[in-house]
């Protein structure tokens, strides 16, 4: 289970510093914490998650984190997979 816990999450953060590669610093946040709230993500995985949103965190100001914080907090998993083919389609 941490194996894949850790695979999913690697995944996520990928995928996150590929959003704020391309400018979408909101979106990538919002993986993050989506990452960091998991009950599943605990460990090493979710503080290096942490330093990345914090990091994130100085690219935004207080309306956009707040935005990202609530948008991650009403994501699910279906809905981070249909985002995630849809940026890969649109790339």
């Amino acid at each position: 289970m941490a194996r894949r816990v850790g695979v999913a999450v690697g995944t996520l953060m990928h995928w996150g510093r590929w959003c704020a590669a391309r400018g979408d610093i909101a979106q990538a946040a919002a993986l993050l914490r989506f990452v960091i709230d998991h009950p599943a993500v605990e460990g090493p995985d979710r503080a290096v998650a942490e330093r990345s949103l914090a990091a994130l965190a100085k690219a935004l100001d207080t309306d956009a984190r707040s935005a990202a914080d609530a948008q991650a907090r009403q994501t699910t998993v279906e809905e981070l997979s249909a985002a995630l083919v849809e940026a890969a389609a649109s790339a």
